[in-house]
């Protein structure tokens, strides 16, 4: 955890909880904000009934839970309520439905690992907004020689092994600079 002038990095990975109370409850509240700033009703059929369809597979964007809609569109979601709607086309094609989300059995390791990864989240008056616009502090090799920011991030096609040999060599070498060795 890299502490920065007394302020700790945000030690989670965020969820549509976090922008709600639980994934529902965000859900509700995105649907309210739409008509209450723009004058749009957002139907949401069987909300508090299980969800149904074909399920969304979720990532982790910018220590961030979120899922993508085949329109391109994407929502935050909640391992603890694995609902999802889109806001972008309103789950037309499942009948306005929430769809479930398909979690990966070992969430917790991959976010426990990502978590390893040192940011600088100092900017943004909110945990919410300085995960947003957290900045990774170390980069890794790629097999091409390509430096990339080693952010919190993670994609379904990563295992737990692809992460960790991501940032192995890259948090030895920062932890060394950290101690001047």
């Amino acid at each position: 955890m890299v502490t920065m002038s007394k302020l700790r990095s945000v030690d989670r990975i965020i969820t549509a909880a976090d922008y709600g109370g639980s994934a529902r409850a965000y859900i509700r509240a995105q649907q309210e904000k739409i008509f209450r700033t723009r004058g749009v009703s957002v139907y949401i059929r069987d909300l508090d009934k299980p969800a149904t369809g074909v399920p969304v597979q979720p990532r982790i964007w910018q220590g961030q839970w979120i899922a993508d809609c085949e329109c391109n569109g994407a929502s935050f979601v909640d391992p603890n309520d694995p609902i999802f709607f889109c806001f972008s086309c309103l789950n037309r094609a499942n009948d306005s439905k929430p769809r479930p989300v398909n979690f990966p059995v070992n969430y917790r390791d991959i976010e426990k690992t990502l978590l390893e990864r040192p940011v600088d989240d100092r900017v943004g008056l909110t945990d919410l907004e300085r995960v947003g616009m957290a900045k990774a502090l170390i980069h890794f090799e790629t097999a091409t020689g390509e430096l990339l920011p080693l952010t919190r991030s993670w994609n379904p096609s990563e295992t737990l092994s692809d992460l960790n040999n991501q940032q192995k060599d890259a948090l030895e070498k920062w932890r060394k600079d950290l101690n001047g060795i």
